[in-house]
């Protein structure tokens, strides 16, 4: 067994739908609001970005508490729709972002994505654990299109420290990795094939949009 797994990296485990995780130990509170600040629309333009449903606030008119937009600015073109917590325009909280690309669900701090949270891209890669300034910082596992899983640490979206790749067939291996590529030869076990297929790995880089 790998010296850590993704069931360590969580106080709980995740609930799924459609196999994406609905919760991962996510602070799911609204924002502070009263009856009297907030009030509820329905298909309501956003500053041009897009028809909003959901609580806003009575004052300045923006998303503020609970609510959904589809997205229809040029400028938003990787973006889909939203669903989830805003405060006072910006995405804040818990929160469901569908992309071209696939979909994050996770913590949102003022429109970035910072926290715990789940990335699942179109051809099945994900990624799930914790995000920093909108990008994989600290403690995550990577399952890579092959069916190989990486877990470890992450430093702006590469693969940076200790980590172990484990294979689908259950072998592993256990890594120095620097921005994306294996480092140094500090594994723990691993075969000669192994051994090859590591030194002729490229720099890999989890882009997010």
């Amino acid at each position: 067994m790998p010296p850590f797994s993704a069931a360590t990296l969580y106080d709980t485990a995740p609930s799924y739908h459609n196999g994406v995780p609905s919760a991962i130990s996510f602070n799911n509170s609204p924002p502070r609001r009263t009856p009297s600040e907030v009030e509820f629309v329905s298909n309501n333009d956003v500053n041009g970005e897009g028809h909003y449903t959901g609580e806003i606030n009575k004052f300045t008119r923006l998303p503020h508490g609970r609510g959904s937009l589809r997205y229809t600015s040029f400028e938003k073109k990787n973006c889909i729709s939203y669903t989830g917590l805003w405060e006072n325009g910006l995405r804040h909280g818990h929160g469901s972002l569908e992309y071209t690309t696939g979909v994050y669900v996770g913590n949102f701090d003022r429109d970035v994505r910072e926290g715990h949270g789940f990335f699942r891209w179109a051809d099945g890669a994900e990624y799930q654990g914790d995000f920093s300034h909108d990008s994989p910082n600290g403690k995550g596992q990577f399952r890579r299109r092959d069916g190989s899983v990486y877990y470890g640490d992450f430093k702006n979206g590469n693969m940076h420290g200790l980590g172990t790749l484990q294979f689908e067939n259950g072998d592993f291996g256990v890594f120095n990795w620097s921005n994306g590529k294996i480092f140094t030869k500090t594994e723990q076990k691993r075969s000669k094939q192994r051994k090859k297929w590591a030194k002729s790995q490229p720099q890999e880089e989890i882009i997010l949009v």
